[in-house]
Order: structure tokens, then C-alpha cells, then sequence
């Protein structure tokens, strides 16, 4: 974890996801991406928690997470840290929750299988204000009603 009392310019990102491994991968993305990681969880709650604490800029989460779900965590962002952006990263099953991944207020919806450059590119573009959609689920953005694909904008 990045040093939280240097002074750094860098976005702060706090990643949240119950797989080890994609946790690790997440990290390394954000770092290589230009954000200062500031924590790290794998359960919904706690890393909400800890996200408003350390007033993330980034919350880059799963869906499948113990406690409260990825969908939740990011309503609560919303509510708490109205101006953090969230990144979320879903399985196989990404394409068909995208709309309620815009819903509930998500800047990006990415595949938990992207390579590692999809996934700092990802972090770029939503740090940078973008959204970004994995390509599956583009198509089933566009189908949304106008009200879904505002809450992203």
C-alpha cells in the first residue's frame, strides 16, 4: 500500500474484491494507471468503509463480494462520496448487468478476465471523468432507457 500521509498529487484508488489474486491484479492496474492505492479489501462493508474514510477518488470494485454486494457498494459511494468515481469488474456475467451496474452509478463496468493494459486504460478513462464499458455490454447500454445511461454520464 502507497505511503496515505506523503503528500501526493496522484488519484487515490481503493480496490475491493474478495478474489485474492484479482485483487493483486487490481492494485498492480491502479498503480501502473498513475492512483496512489490507499487499502485494500475483500469484503463490501469494510472497504466502503475505509473508501469514505480515506476519501477515495476511485473505488474499483467487484460484484460478487462478501456482506453487502459490488451494486451496494457502489449506491453507498454515491451517497457518501458523491464525487468518487467507481469502476466496477464483473465475470462472465458482466454484459448482462450492465444496466444495473449504470444504475446504481458505476463510470465503468470491465471484465474480471481483461489483460492488464484493458484494465489501466479502464482506470485512466474513469479517472479522467470518461466511462467506460467492456465491449459485451456495450450493446446492451445502448438498448438502455435514456435514464440508466444518464446516471453515468
Amino acid at each position: 500500500m502507497d505511503d496515505p500521509t506523503a503528500f501526493d498529487a496522484r488519484p487515490t484508488a481503493f480496490v475491493i474484491e474478495a478474489d485474492d489474486h484479482l485483487r493483486g491484479v487490481l492494485v498492480t492496474a491502479a498503480r501502473a494507471a498513475g492512483c496512489a492505492v490507499i487499502g485494500q479489501s475483500d469484503v463490501g462493508e469494510i472497504g466502503l468503509l475505509h473508501a469514505h474514510a480515506r476519501r477515495a477518488d476511485l473505488v474499483i470494485t467487484g460484484l460478487d463480494l462478501p456482506g453487502i454486494d459490488g451494486l451496494r457498494v457502489v449506491r453507498s459511494l454515491r451517497s457518501s462520496l458523491p464525487d468518487a468515481r467507481a469502476l466496477v469488474v464483473a465475470g462472465s456475467d458482466a454484459g448482462r448487468r450492465v444496466i444495473d451496474v449504470l444504475e446504481a452509478g458505476a463510470n465503468g463496468l470491465v471484465s474480471r478476465d481483461s489483460d492488464a493494459s484493458v484494465l489501466e486504460d479502464a482506470i485512466r478513462q474513469v479517472v479522467a471523468g470518461g466511462v467506460v464499458l467492456l465491449p459485451a455490454a456495450r450493446g446492451r447500454a445502448a438498448g438502455a432507457p435514456d435514464e440508466a445511461l444518464a446516471v453515468a454520464a
